[in-house]
């Protein structure tokens, strides 16, 4: 799903109320909010979000009465921790990070697992 960052005003937000809409479910609109960043003496109010598109980012805003400043679509490059399996093994995934591309990762005994990424074509 396509990631976006917008900023607005923060209008009424408080870091409670901000902890609470990021626990939210996908709204009407398929709008996932994955991160929110803030600066209440600058009232700005950054939000990294899953959308199918733009639209549907400033359709979320509307109905809570929000005009963001702007709207970017952008890519990440983290690795999520997916979930640890019996064998104390990390799964990974990476949505965003080139095919073709390998990662060492440090576990807890010193050794190193290696994730590779690559391309698959139909």
């Amino acid at each position: 799903m396509p990631k976006f960052l917008d900023v607005h005003p923060m209008k009424g937000f408080t870091e409670e109320s901000i902890k609470e809409a990021q626990k939210e479910l996908p709204d009407e609109f398929g709008v996932m909010t994955k991160n929110m960043m803030f600066n209440i003496e600058a009232d700005s109010l950054y939000c990294l979000l899953n959308a199918p598109n733009k639209e549907a980012v400033e359709k979320h805003h509307e109905k809570y009465g929000i005009k963001c400043e702007w709207i970017m679509e952008i890519k990440t490059s983290a690795w999520t921790k997916i979930k640890t399996n019996d064998h104390n093994s990390v799964i990974l995934r990476s949505t965003d990070i080139p095919a073709n591309s390998a990662i060492c990762i440090p576990t807890k005994y010193g050794s190193n697992a290696i994730a590779y990424r690559r391309s698959i074509t139909k």
